[in-house]
């Protein structure tokens, strides 16, 4: 090895030292201390939740919001424009709108079991 090479080799790795110096020590500034700010405002928050409502809705809303669905859903079969379309596509049409109101049905269910799984395990001994 002649003797540029290792100055170079040298000086490269008194930069690398440098930086990795500077890395560590000088690279981020200086920060005003705010944990105790931070946590004031989540044992604020934790106090707030202490108030909320586990379910979001009530059952009696729950119960009210399905029949309202339930009832949409099974009336969309008397409208008068359901009938002419109905009779003019045949019943390739009813299947999919039968489809579609078990999927609906199916997803209320599981939303409202999953909800008050507790309150309906206390009310049926489960």
């Amino acid at each position: 090895m002649s003797y540029t090479k290792v100055m170079d080799w040298i000086e490269k790795m008194e930069r690398y030292q440098t930086a990795k110096t500077i890395m560590k020590e000088d690279f981020f500034p200086s920060s005003p201390d705010l944990e105790n700010s931070i946590m004031a405002k989540i044992d604020a928050e934790r106090k707030d939740e202490a108030y909320a409502v586990v379910g979001g809705l009530s059952t009696h809303g729950w119960v009210i919001a399905g029949v309202v669905i339930l009832i949409s859903l099974v009336t969309v079969f008397f409208g008068l424009d359901f009938q002419q379309l109905a009779l003019e596509s045949g019943m390739s049409f009813v299947l999919p709108v039968g489809i579609t109101i078990g999927i609906v049905l199916t997803t209320y269910g599981a939303l409202f079991i999953g909800s008050h799984l507790k309150e309906l395990s206390k009310r049926f001994g489960l």
